[in-house]
């Protein structure tokens, strides 16, 4: 990803809180668009503790970025997240879980909300 510097020091790293979460990231290794949080709050007030959520793609190309997947493991480990529940192919994370008679609900989100036409 390519950062302009325009003054000051070529220092990117930085930690955010959002929603009571707290993430360490570095600017010029990851994307962090802070203009989503009314997405994301409204997205978490649909769960609770006990939800079971899939974000089956967490954005666009998240994932093919090696940056984006160490910084995850970093911040779940931060937030005292279990790292062997955020990263996985989806079908062998729990595959109990998908079996025709459980009784799991489920929330999937796809991809970003559309907006909505006037």
């Amino acid at each position: 990803m390519d950062v302009e510097l325009l003054a000051g020091d070529a220092d990117y790293a930085t930690e955010v809180t959002e929603n009571g979460i707290r993430y360490k990231l570095d600017y010029s290794k990851v994307f962090w668009n802070s203009r989503l949080i009314t997405v994301h709050s409204k997205t978490v007030e649909q769960f609770d503790q006990n939800s079971v959520v899939f974000d089956v793609f967490c954005a666009y190309g998240n994932d093919l970025n090696p940056d984006a997947i160490d910084f995850l493991k970093q911040n779940a480990k931060l937030n005292k997240i279990s790292e062997d529940k955020i990263e996985g192919f989806v079908f062998k994370l729990e595959p109990n879980l998908f079996k025709n008679n459980s009784r799991k609900k489920f929330i999937f989100i796809v991809k970003n909300w559309k907006k909505k036409k006037n």
